[in-house]
């Protein structure tokens, strides 16, 4: 077990790094009474000065921000914020009220950067000690600041030392969070403080007493105390004051012949030292255990019944002047005895003047409250909790907003006030989904839908469904976020609100996008046009137009796509709606990339995205880009495609979708590429976004990408049952563009692993959407999986055309990968039927290819069979004998050479035994051969001469 003096040794090696220049955060933890306040003004004593701010959590209430407002409050005193030369000065004034000139209207993260600004300019003056005790009875609005608020301040000379009780937080404590946070960091230490061993118990004794005590009774007291300081300094105090200790020969013992109580547990030792207090000191100390660990000494003078109490009580050693103003107890332990000790009459009565005097001093509201509902008096408790919620609202500091208004709505009687209460839903309603408590937001939102002022007023309801369904998507219940959505949009509609009712439908067909319910989503974006209309908003009108023609191309109606997109942006180009001008030609790129259009996709999406950023719409922006690069990739432009990826996936201002497509495309190319590690990294991080958010759009994507890391692997089962998902993902969705690489690659796929069934699957799912759509793309992948279908059927010629047809249309649409794929299949072909010029000049150019995109698993292959072909060619002047032979012709030579039986060849081909006998009839008059045995004598013979060459 580490003694104090090493721990001590530790705290100050942490102190002394942060003065080099190096933000510390130390936590020390461990039980009441263990000393962790002493450790830690010990170990600033010990070290060279800093500039100490120190703040202590008592059980009472906080105010959100409680240390930082008293922290610049002590800055503001020594230095004068106004002397600082702060950029963020006037945003101060949304915590300190003393120094507002104006109102002021900031927002979180400017209330951050301004406490930043001061702690920073302090610390750069001097080191800086900022000291928070107790934090286990922390505000949360603390808690969830911190983190944010150290960051930038890593290169200071500047000390964070937070103490708590790690025996009062449980596993959902915020303070829990905030620990697993720190810990991630190396500028963290954590010390946990164990009892005292019975050495230092011994120099705790002697520093109390002033005289060493004897081993015998130190030992009696480490016993009684088992380590804990308080406990020990106490005791020790309290046999002092009673005359017990005389001296002996190896220091002071107990006196003998002396009956000596020995309390057994702290509350005895308290119960001990209060001891003597008259009756009147003890109710002057029960009323300050009740107003807190420090309170005003004006406000328990003008409480108590006797002035002279605090006096004695001081006399006493159970408080002490902390200065002039205030006074505490000498342990947090000992106002707890005393409080828990108070009768239940009294408590009330006591609580009831508190709050009063509390009150006419505009105490924060929440502390005033909780004397009310402690003195019994619930309607005044309610009252201060509400108008607590609407400070701490205003403050940013929901969760602590969420608490209080839940406080004060628990206790409102029903039908009372309703308008106010309506008010007090609809903030808990907020203040809790942003602050995290979704299940809290959607229990207030429903209980406002019961009130009759809601249903009385469509407008107010639609209002209502409306954040309800957002609620909802947070939790990704997305069939309730449509359901809520929809009830908006009707509400809306019936309260004559048309352009809020165009807002809802548009939103609800993103939705159905994203889910792939395409006539859903059609449905809804034309109801989305009608109200935009009926509302006279050119803005809603353009973008549900826009919206609508990119539905109509997801459709395969590229034709109608595009012109609805294209009539979107003259209409906002001529009313100069400039948001729904970006918005509509982003979506003229989107029904470009689904008519395979892809450069004048890239073209539009440029466009787009230069408009965006010179109109400085960051959002939009952002989608443009993440949409931009599944085209990159689809051209092939993988380097452009990784270096905008990273950019976004990185940037703090990027969103949760666009993150997720940037990681997908990135694992995708890693995955083509062999690079299966890395691959897997990255789509590791779309698989819970695509779960949590029913994202449909990006799922054949996500499947195929992963595939194709298992078939690089040879994990071929687990490449099977991807490629297999692609197939169910078309039958729930009937998606017909974004699937298509995915086809090819699992056609390629299938045909090479014999999964013929598979294989006809994916033929006729490609000729449905061809047949749908006339994409120029998906007649392209069409013809490659028939010619993938001719070639397993041995229709060589059929195959090769299918193949060349593939090849070309993919080399016009600017698809290099399919590209790739179909050449090499067409290679292989090529090479398998003979013609070994042919096949080493469509290798040659998969080659390029594959080199170009840098996919090393297909390059290999190619290579591969490139050198085979190579090899034969030199071979072929004494391999006249086999010449003429088909592919499959030489497959059952080979078969018959290595002795299998005609049952055997027709597992091992995928071949019914028939089809194998009627192969081994036409072999046998092709070699001029009766016998199997004449037929492998001819083989081994050309092949032996071969080799001898």
């Amino acid at each position: 077990m580490t003694g104090r003096s090493e721990i001590l040794r530790h705290l100050q090696h942490s102190l002394e790094k942060s003065r080099s220049g190096q933000l510390q955060i130390v936590l020390v933890a461990g039980p009441a009474g263990m000393g962790k306040s002493t450790l830690v003004r010990e170990g600033l004593r010990k070290s060279r000065p800093f500039y100490t701010l120190d703040y202590h959590y008592f059980e009472s209430v906080a105010f959100p921000y409680s240390p930082f407002v008293q922290a610049l409050r002590t800055i503001h005193a020594d230095f004068d914020l106004r002397t600082l030369n702060l950029a963020q000065f006037e945003s101060l004034g949304l915590l300190l009220p003393e120094i507002k000139t104006a109102p002021v209207e900031v927002d979180k993260a400017t209330m951050t950067d301004a406490i930043r600004e001061v702690l920073r300019t302090v610390a750069s003056q001097k080191p800086l000690a900022l000291v928070i005790e107790d934090c286990h009875w922390a505000d949360e609005a603390t808690l969830e600041i911190l983190p944010v608020l150290l960051e930038g301040l890593t290169t200071l000379p500047m000390t964070v030392l937070l103490t708590y009780r790690d025996d009062a937080i449980p596993r959902d404590h915020p303070l829990v969070r905030l620990r697993t946070q720190f810990r991630r960091q190396p500028l963290f230490t954590e010390i946990n403080l164990p009892p005292l061993r019975q050495a230092e118990t011994a120099e705790l004794m002697e520093e109390v007493l002033g005289q060493a005590p004897s081993p015998a009774l130190a030992e009696l007291v480490f016993a009684q105390t088992q380590g804990l300081p308080f406990f020990v300094k106490e005791l020790t105090r309290a046999l002092q004051h009673k005359n017990s200790l005389v001296r002996g020969a190896d220091g002071l013992v107990l006196e003998k012949n002396q009956p000596i109580p020995i309390p057994e547990t702290i509350r005895d030792m308290v119960a001990l030292q209060l001891d003597g207090i008259s009756d009147k000191n003890r109710e002057t100390l029960e009323l300050a255990s009740l107003v807190g660990q420090e309170f005003s000494l004006d406000l328990i003078s003008e409480l108590a019944a006797d002035d002279q109490a605090i006096d004695a009580l001081v006399a006493h050693s159970v408080l002490f002047l902390k200065d002039q103003q205030t006074g505490s107890f000498s342990h947090a332990l000992v106002r707890e005895v005393v409080k828990q000790d108070i009768l239940w009459s009294k408590r009330k009565q006591l609580n009831r003047a508190i709050a009063a005097a509390l009150e006419q001093r505009e105490t924060a509201p929440e502390r005033v409250a909780q004397y009310w509902l402690e003195a019994g008096e619930k309607g005044r408790a309610r009252t201060a909790f509400a108008e607590a919620a609407r400070a701490y609202c205003q403050l940013y500091a929901h969760a602590d907003a969420a608490r209080t208004a839940h406080k004060a709505l628990e206790m409102w009687p029903k039908g009372t006030d309703e308008p106010a209460r309506l008010v007090l839903l609809q903030q808990l309603a907020h203040c809790a989904r942003v602050g995290g408590q979704t299940h809290l937001s959607i229990r207030a939102l429903r209980e406002m839908l019961e009130s009759p002022l809601v249903l009385e007023d469509d407008s107010k309801k639609g209002e209502t469904y409306r954040s309800l369904a957002i609620s909802y998507a947070l939790q990704g219940i997305w069939q309730h976020y449509k359901h809520c959505r929809q009830l908006a949009a009707e509400c809306y509609e019936r309260a004559g609100f048309w352009a809020e009712a165009a807002k809802d439908w548009h939103d609800l067909a993103n939705r159905h996008i994203d889910d792939l319910s395409l006539n859903a989503a059609l449905d809804v974006i034309n109801r989305a046009v009608q109200n935009a209309i009926q509302s006279g908003s050119v803005d809603l009108q353009a973008k549900s137009m826009s919206l609508k023609g990119y539905i109509l191309s997801m459709q395969g109606k590229n034709k109608e796509g595009e012109q609805m997109a294209r009539e979107a942006i003259a209409l906002a180009l001529v009313e100069n709606q400039v948001g729904a001008y970006a918005y509509a030609y982003r979506k003229l790129a989107g029904t470009l990339e689904y008519a395979s259009d892809f450069k004048g996709s890239i073209q539009a999406y440029t466009t787009a995205l230069n408009f965006c950023r010179s109109e400085r719409m960051e959002t939009q922006a952002l989608f443009c880009v993440s949409c931009m690069c599944w085209v990159l990739f689809r051209m092939g432009d993988w380097k452009r495609c990784l270096e905008l990826c990273r950019e976004y996936v990185e940037s703090p201002d990027s969103n949760e979708p666009s993150r997720a497509v940037g990681y997908l495309l990135m694992g995708i190319i890693k995955g083509f590429r062999g690079e299966n590690k890395t691959a897997r990294h990255y789509l590791d991080q779309v698989y819970p976004f695509m779960v949590q958010a029913n994202y449909q759009l990006i799922e054949s994507i996500l499947y195929c990408a992963t595939a194709v890391t298992y078939e690089n692997e040879n994990q071929v089962e687990k490449a099977r049952q991807h490629f297999t998902h692609l197939l169910t993902v078309w039958e729930q969705t009937h998606e017909v563009h974004d699937i298509l690489p995915g086809l090819c690659s699992a056609m390629s796929f299938f045909t090479d692993h014999g999964y013929q069934e598979e294989g006809n699957q994916t033929v006729q799912i490609l000729s449905t959407i061809a047949n749908l759509t006339g994409n120029p793309e998906a007649v392209a992948t069409l013809s490659f999986a028939l010619g993938e279908l001719a070639s397993v059927q041995q229709n060589d010629r059929e195959a090769n055309e299918h193949y060349a047809h593939a090849v070309r249309s993919f080399a016009e649409l600017s698809l290099p990968l399919q590209q790739v794929i179909a050449l090499y299949k067409q290679g292989k072909l090529q090479g398998a039927a003979g013609d070994k010029p042919a096949a080493s000049d469509l290798l040659r150019q998969a080659l390029q290819l594959a080199k170009q995109l840098a996919v090393r698993p297909l390059a290999a292959a190619i290579t591969a069979l490139l050198n085979s072909i190579s090899e034969k060619e030199a071979k072929t002047g004494s391999g006249k004998a086999l010449a003429g032979l088909t592919r499959r012709q030489a497959e059952i030579l080979q078969a018959l050479v290595e002795g299998l039986s005609n049952k055997e060849i027709s597992v091992k081909l995928h071949l019914s035994t028939r089809t194998v006998d009627m192969h081994v009839r036409h072999l046998f008059d092709r070699l001029n051969c009766r016998t199997r045995a004449e037929a492998v004598r001819k083989a081994l013979d050309v092949e032996t001469r071969l080799e001898t060459r």
